[in-house]
């Protein structure tokens, strides 16, 4: 999880990518993950960097192009 990054808890706990990353196990996304975003549909994540007390996530979007996101934000769910 991104604590183990030495990312501090944060002002993302309780918020959407708290929620992922439980579902997730507590791993952070990675390339290839499948995601579903309510805007851009689903998607393949491309990359995944800890930024402060966040993630950023490139994700592809098959006709929406390639989107950088940033996880608390985003409202990303885990498809499959």
């Amino acid at each position: 999880c991104l604590s183990d990054l030495g990312v501090t808890p944060p002002l993302w706990a309780g918020g959407p990518l708290t929620d992922f990353l439980r579902r997730l196990r507590g791993a952070p996304l990675r390339a290839g993950d499948r995601v579903r975003h309510p805007t851009f549909g689903e998607g393949m994540v491309v990359s995944s960097v800890a930024r402060a007390d966040d993630e950023e996530v490139t994700v592809a979007f098959p006709g929406g192009g390639v989107k950088k996101l940033m996880a608390s934000f985003a409202d990303l769910r885990p498809v499959g």
